[in-house]
């Protein structure tokens, strides 16, 4: 099965601009008022990648992430970030991801 880049990330793009108003609103707060950062790589694009490299069939995503997506395809992800705090932002994917 051959899954285009372009149609899969516009699917998701789409479905994280719907999910995401409404899964904000249903959070629970911890009384805190906190600063919500943009993190440079919106949450459509993380899932694209974290779906593309299940879809590719690879070992280890580091490889892919650091010697693939970083160098080949820094252009069509302009906020990209860095490998380790692409890590620390896989969590926030995976309600979304489980969703989709």
């Amino acid at each position: 099965m051959s899954v285009d880049g372009e149609h899969l990330f516009c699917d998701l793009d789409d479905f994280c601009r719907r999910f995401e108003t409404e899964w904000r609103q249903h959070l629970i707060g911890a009384g805190v008022k906190q600063r919500v950062r943009d993190s440079g790589l919106a949450l459509s694009e993380a899932m694209t990648l974290i779906i593309a490299f299940h879809l590719a069939h690879l070992r280890t995503f580091k490889h892919v992430y650091t010697e693939f997506i970083d160098r080949y395809h820094r252009a069509e992800f302009p906020g990209l970030v860095s490998y380790s705090r692409f890590v620390k932002l896989m969590p926030e994917a995976l309600v979304p991801l489980c969703v989709f």
